[in-house]
């Protein structure tokens, strides 16, 4: 293949990385919204890191490296999480460039390293975190520049040492990204030392395998001296792998809440991670065959395919028709669920023959320990199927080199074919489930309702949705038959099965969010707010939320509202979550919108904010005005067009510059809190 064409082609596969990596991006990550969890933890100590210190008072210590990262996107473009999360698209599409030096350093063929950039740029899973605040798609990157400078340590005599010293500071740096690629370090040092394809002499293996230790352990060293002095004790980087191994090994609830009782009532982060070592070695200890069988259930949940939770109906951002409501990791919206499968299971059968048939299998060695490692860690811990990201991974250029050199490739012994075949049976077993089929006739009975319930056929819908609950009965079977008795105009059956979806998967926030919409209009205000409260404890009272409802209102908007409460739901999008400083109300996230009942009176409002800054109020289709704040609760009224008057709805939108409101309490940027809101007649 000649360089020019090569050039083009790797441009290509950059270019069509670009384009998903920016509609997904488009899809999930534009509200601006911080979701609970890793993203808000990662968030937070990327803003302590931009004033010099670090998230040192959550539940755990995080590895820096993309707290740091997350930093740097903040400075080169202020401190706005979807603008943040573009910029990271945008450098995870050129981050398949890796891919093409990692198979083009391992197979020494051009056609294999193209085959590995195309399989990078149009993985969805791999795409969907490149918008995602999580540092899985930072540390896949580093991790392959890692094996491509581990494996040139095993191929290349000349500037051995050198390549060694750089696989060295790459796993470091890999290492503070994600703690598993601490484990790996002494597991790459042993291969070094084991010896690659050349012949030297064991002094020079053990030099080489030295100066990877030497350059890792410098990387690392000043991250552990400042734990150290901020926390007076060894912490080489983080709190969480500990603390996540116990979680592997709890029984029941009980046991949970008493546990996390316990660590977190600790105030230093290393006695809680010495806390959570012992509480897990003594589970062990009791029940240690339970043990050893939760460990295969989690390797199988490791590996699940991502169609997974839409047979148990274990879905907690999407609503039954896979429309985003809220962003969770690794849920999908069903059709890209399914592209995403039909990516996974032929990559991964690719990848596991590609292994067998490899040339020079001492170069096999490091990717397969660090598989094995990655498998063996989510056994212990979680097998979250998001840790499963960084092993397809780094097994893609075996994949492209099968693809590419199936039909060149030399017959191997039998027991390699076997063992090929054998390990991708295995495979097979593991994701593949009868669950499928039942869901699957019921998604189709489904589908055929949801059809039916378009042509306002509802007799047949139910008929169709009843079929599909009888199938495969779930949360989102329930959530059907609700939609259905929405359209139907039966409010209380809808809220019936709207309860029966929120008690068949609690953690589900459409099912939630609907029956609060209800219970608001039914005149049930409190048994509404503690819906909505769930959300807010489940921390997924974003704006995420708040847009779906809004293009997606339930209710007719009222005259009145107040951000932040059941019945301004579907009606208000841009705004913060609770804070502790507004009793009422909520902070705007700088461009929000407010939706009122029709009126010809002025919009009265009732507003807060930093004083000096200028916010700018406009009804849709008709005035504009200015208003600067004062630091204390103003009331500012905007007179309708006459055109207005009764017509429509009123849309009001509010729009300002922005500040961190409370690093500690709140570190969200808001504009303005919006207390009230009120359309006169």
């Amino acid at each position: 293949m000649r360089v020019r064409t090569f050039t083009l082609a790797l441009a290509a596969s950059v270019a069509l990385a670009l384009a998903l990596r920016i509609g997904l991006w488009w899809m999930q990550a534009r509200s601006g919204a911080v979701q609970a969890g890793d993203p808000e933890e990662y968030y937070r100590a990327a803003l302590e890191l931009m004033r010099g210190s670090y998230y040192d008072t959550g539940k755990w210590i995080r590895p820096p490296l993309y707290p740091l990262f997350l930093a740097a996107l903040f400075l080169s473009g202020g401190i706005d999480t979807a603008q943040a999360m573009l910029l990271q698209a945008i450098l995870g599409a050129a981050g398949v460039l890796l891919f093409a030096w990692y198979g083009w350093q391992r197979f020494g063929r051009r056609s294999v390293a193209l085959a590995s950039a195309a399989l990078a740029a149009l993985y969805i899973p791999l795409a969907s975190f490149g918008s995602a605040m999580f540092a899985e798609g930072l540390f896949v990157l580093i991790m392959l520049a890692s094996l491509a400078a581990l494996d040139r340590v095993l191929v290349t005599p000349r500037y051995a040492t050198r390549w060694a010293l750089l696989a060295g500071a790459l796993l470091a740096l890999a290492a503070l990204a994600r703690a598993v690629g601490l484990f790996f370090i002494p597991l790459a040092a042993a291969i070094v030392l084991l010896g690659g394809t050349t012949p030297q002499s064991w002094r020079k293996r053990a030099t080489l395998a030295a100066a990877l230790i030497i350059a890792a352990a410098l990387v690392i060293a000043p991250w552990t001296i400042r734990n150290a002095l901020v926390h007076q004790r060894l912490i080489l980087i983080d709190t969480n792998g500990p603390i996540s191994m116990w979680y592997g090994t709890l029984r029941d609830d009980a046991e949970q809440q008493a546990g996390e009782a316990a660590i977190f009532a600790l105030p230093n982060q290393a006695d809680r991670q010495a806390l959570a070592t012992r509480l897990t070695l003594a589970n062990i200890a009791q029940d240690p065959l339970g043990f050893v069988l939760r460990a295969r259930y989690k390797i199988a949940s490791l590996l699940l395919l991502h169609t997974r939770n839409y047979t148990t109906g274990s879905i907690i951002g999407l609503d039954q028709r896979g429309q985003q409501v809220v962003f969770v990791e690794a849920e999908h919206p069903l059709w890209l669920a399914l592209l995403a499968d039909l990516e996974y299971i032929p990559l991964m059968l690719a990848a596991i023959a590609g292994l067998y048939f490899a040339p020079q299998w001492r170069r096999t060695l490091p990717l397969l320990a660090f598989v094995a490692l990655s498998v063996a860690l989510s056994a212990v811990t979680i097998g979250h199927p998001r840790l499963r990201l960084p092993i397809v991974c780094v097994l893609m250029p075996y994949a492209a080199f099968l693809l590419v050199s199936v039909g060149e490739l030399r017959p191997r012994p039998r027991w390699r074919v076997g063992l090929a075949l054998a390990s991708g049976l295995l495979f097979v077993s593991l994701v593949v489930s009868t669950r499928y089929l039942p869901w699957a006739w019921a998604e189709l009975a489904a589908v055929r309702g949801r059809s039916a319930q378009g042509r306002g056929a509802y007799t047949d819908a139910q008929q169709q949705f009843e079929q599909a609950a009888a199938a495969n009965p779930s949360a989102l079977r329930s959530l059907d038959l609700a939609d259905l008795a929405v359209a139907r105009g039966d409010q209380v059956q809808a809220i019936t099965h709207y309860r029966a979806a929120r008690d068949q998967e609690p953690r589900n926030v459409y099912g939630r969010a609907r029956l609060a919409e209800l219970l608001s209009a039914q005149g049930q205000q409190p048994q509404a707010q503690a819906e909505l409260d769930q959300i807010a404890g489940y921390g997924r009272d974003t704006n995420d939320l708040y847009q779906f409802l809004w293009r997606n209102p339930l209710n007719p908007p009222p005259p009145q509202l107040t951000p932040g409460e059941v019945a301004a739901l579907g009606h208000v999008t841009g705004f913060a979550p609770a804070t502790a400083d507004l009793p009422a109300g909520r902070w705007t996230l700088g461009e929000a919108a407010l939706r009122l009942a029709p009126g010809c009176g002025p919009i009265e409002l009732q507003l807060r904010g930093p004083p000096g800054r200028v916010v700018t109020l406009q009804i849709i289709n008709g005035l504009r005005m200015e208003v600067v704040l004062e630091g204390g609760v103003q009331r500012v009224s905007i007179a309708q067009p006459d055109a207005n008057c009764g017509q429509q709805p009123v849309v009001l939108t509010v729009s300002s510059a922005t500040s961190l409101l409370d690093r500690t309490a709140a570190p969200w940027m808001t504009g303005v809190a919006i207390i009230e809101a009120r359309a006169t007649p």
